[in-house]
């Protein structure tokens, strides 16, 4: 098993053993920031500033495939399914575009978003996305991009999104809170106790949430069913902006620590952690079994810009 980790200064995906977080391999030069990764099981796709395109390298050498025609502004979050990927950002698109994974070849695209996007999820029938300015869950279908549905307010931008196969989760500044909604109605269940600061990742299993971010500079873990405190890890040294989750463990990334930290999902206790990535990892992503499980697709969102919004 292998975690990939993107992001500033060193611009490039970087592979990493699961086992040892020894490093593996690069791709080349992606060509701007990197602020979202998603992965199947050949490929992993990278978003991000400049190029403002989709990106895939194969997991097995990280070597360049292909891309996407262009964004249209910088890619802040990533989404994929069985036969498409998805793309939502900001820079004046502020929409989600849809493209085939097999030649990411642009096939549709949602409404006006009415705010740059920092998160999506994706489920067998719809696209959830979350930001800047409109600050609520707005729901698509996948078929056709068409709107259907947004939750009330969260109360600040939205950095982060997960789901279940009932709810889903959100992120973000202003509140500060894991907020709980119902999938099917977007309508508001239940919110966490504070996190202390804005909530950049999520990470979903079957029994708990996980929560990362600014200030508070730690994992924290939560009840999925109450959205009660359980516990939280020891201090990351910096703001976390990507989480990601296998059976055992729980993944960090994040800034002036700028490395791979693992941590025991059952305490929270620290690992170990990788080599230097030399830049702020704002992007993580673990190698998944066929088919990809849409449930765990998270977006892992980009804070460079997020501060401007609120969060």
């Amino acid at each position: 098993m292998h975690i990939y980790a993107a992001g500033e200064v060193t611009q490039r995906i970087r592979k990493y053993l699961t086992s040892t977080l020894a490093f593996v391999s690069e791709s080349p030069l992606y060509g701007g920031d990197i602020f979202a990764l998603t992965i199947d099981a050949t490929h992993i796709y990278a978003g991000g500033a400049f190029i403002n395109r989709i990106r895939s390298y194969l997991t097995s050498t990280l070597a360049f495939v292909r891309e996407s025609p262009s964004y249209g502004g910088f890619i802040f979050a990533l989404a994929i399914d069985a036969t498409h990927i998805y793309a939502g950002g900001g820079g004046g698109l502020e929409r989600i575009r849809k493209y085939l994974t097999s030649t990411l070849a642009f096939v549709s695209e949602s409404p006006l978003h009415g705010g740059s996007i920092f998160a999506l999820a994706i489920d067998a029938t719809h696209i959830y996305a979350g930001g800047s300015v409109t600050i609520t869950i707005r729901k698509y279908l996948t078929s056709t991009l068409a709107f259907v549905s947004e939750s009330p307010s969260y109360g600040g931008a939205i950095a982060a999104l997960v789901i279940d196969d009932t709810y889903i989760y959100a992120g973000g500044g202003g509140t500060e809170r894991i907020r709980k909604y119902l999938k099917s109605t977007l309508a508001f269940v239940s919110e966490s106790p504070l996190y202390g600061g804005a909530i950049l990742a999520l990470a979903i299993d079957d029994t708990y949430i996980y929560a990362g971010g600014r200030w508070t500079n730690r994992i924290r873990k939560y009840l999925k069913s109450t959205l009660a405190f359980v516990s939280e890890s020891p201090l990351y040294n910096g703001s976390i902006y990507a989480l990601v989750i296998d059976d055992t463990y729980i993944y960090a990334g994040g800034e002036t620590t700028n490395r791979i930290r693992k941590y025991l999902k059952s305490t929270l206790a620290f690992v170990s952690e990788s080599p230097l990535y030399s830049g702020k990892i704002r992007a993580l992503a673990i190698d998944r079994p066929l088919p990809p499980l849409p449930r765990f697709v998270t977006s892992y969102p980009f804070s460079k810009f997020i501060r401007r919004a609120g969060v």
